[in-house]
């Protein structure tokens, strides 16, 4: 057993450190430089660690006793076998800082209220989460991480960071359960400045099921087309970029190696609940702009390949699939599809208020579309077998509705 910590500059707002460990092989590490951090520590169990082969936890809150406020409280509890907190190397573009970091900072100012905190309950079995950090650099509160992870499972989580820097928020909150999920990387930035300022920078993924993420999309096929990348909730991608996102990811899977990303850049954009039943399907959402939504309802089967693609304003996409290898599965034929020229299994939807609503319930059924304008309208159904339908929209105001029903049917439809 081994229990390393260390602190300094402890001052009369408090530093509260509490550790137990039962069990073989525990490792924990922490340092602490006040005003008012925390730290509570429980492991039971064998080969647990916390913190990283660099021996990092870290909380740095910095300021003066004077300023009420200043928190970083972390909280960390394992039970079982093999779980780890905060090793490996945090890959996203703005962190410098491995295995649990939080910092807060800015020590100049009026109110610099502000918390930073972290809660990680693993329980059983090769739980992994790598990395974390958070920073802040306050004027009022933000940075809140929750991960949780469930037993009978290889579960990893990996990366996340989020910073902020003035006003409120950044939330991140995972719960995993299963086996071998993975969601690898998390990244949040800047805050939604002024209207709803409370209300923005949020990432929810519930995952349940086996061995989903960790993967990559098929290359060249309608998950990658999106731009999104495999595995990773990505909200923002320069200094402050994201001004209030929300990812409401909930993953609710009964099969095997099913694979997502989401990036959101811009104000407003969101994604809802996601229920996917089956192996094999990708799932890649990018987002540029505002207010742009994704309302997915079910991916039920096997190897459905999906992407979305919104960069504008009020995009609005609804999809529901059911059956086998839809979407961007197979390539279109020769057929008129086929003349269009779209990626197979790719939503695009790129200008101002364009909505799509796709219904597929059948096997081998391709599909594609592409809005680039104001106000276009797609609605599209297949059911049966083997369709093929491409649907391409360029200017304002067009309105397409496509219906196929059977099998082996192809239909374009291309507006200016």
């Amino acid at each position: 057993m081994k229990l390393k910590i260390a602190y300094s500059t402890a001052t009369a707002l408090g530093l509260l450190i509490a550790t137990a460990q039962a069990g073989d092989n525990n490792d924990a590490y922490l340092k602490q430089t006040g005003d008012n951090n925390e730290a509570t520590i429980l492991q039971s169990g064998s080969n647990n660690d916390a913190g990283s082969s660099s021996l990092s936890i870290k909380q740095n809150r910095g300021g003066s006793s004077a300023t009420i406020g200043l928190n970083n409280v972390l909280t960390i509890e394992q039970s079982g076998d093999g779980n780890k907190v905060g090793l490996g190397t945090n890959a996203n573009s703005f962190s410098n800082a491995n295995g649990i970091t939080q910092d807060i900072g800015y020590a100049y100012g009026g109110n610099r209220s502000g918390q930073n905190s972290i809660d990680i309950k693993q329980t059983s079995d090769g739980n992994t989460v790598g990395a974390v950090s958070q920073y802040s650099y306050t004027h009022a509160g933000g940075n809140t991480l929750s991960v949780q992870q469930g037993g009978s499972g290889n579960n990893t989580v990996g990366s996340v960071s989020q910073w902020r820097v003035h006003t409120t928020r950044n939330i991140a909150s995972i719960v995993q359960n299963g086996e071998d999920n993975v969601i690898s990387r998390i990244e949040q930035r800047g805050p939604q400045i002024g209207d709803g300022a409370n209300d923005r920078n949020l990432i929810e993924a519930t995952i349940e099921g086996n061995r989903n993420g960790g993967g990559t999309f098929s290359a060249n096929k309608g998950a990658a087309a999106s731009g999104a990348i495999s595995s990773a909730l990505i909200q923002g991608s320069g200094y402050l970029a994201n001004k209030g996102n929300t990812i409401k990811l909930s993953i609710t899977s009964t099969g095997d190696e099913n694979q997502f990303g989401v990036t959101q850049v811009g104000l407003y954009n969101s994604v809802g609940t996601v229920t996917i039943s089956g192996d094999g399907n990708e799932l890649g959402v990018s987002q540029t702009g505002t207010n742009n939504v994704l309302a997915l309802g079910n991916i039920t089967g096997d190897e459905n390949i999906i992407g979305l693609k919104q960069n504008g304003t009020d995009n609005i996409a609804t999809v529901n699939v059911t059956g086998d290898r839809n979407g961007g599965f197979n390539d279109f034929t020769s057929g008129p599809a086929s003349e269009v020229g779209l990626t197979a299994g790719l939503l695009s939807q790129a200008g101002l208020g364009n909505n799509i609503s796709l219904t597929v319930d059948g096997n081998d059924n391709v599909f594609a579309s592409l809005q680039d304008g104001n106000d276009n309208v797609i609605t599209a159904m297949q059911t049966g077998g083997s369709n093929e339908a491409a649907v391409s929209q360029v200017g304002n105001g067009n309105a397409a509705n496509v219906s196929q029903s059977g099998g082996g049917n192809s239909a374009s439809i291309q507006q200016q």
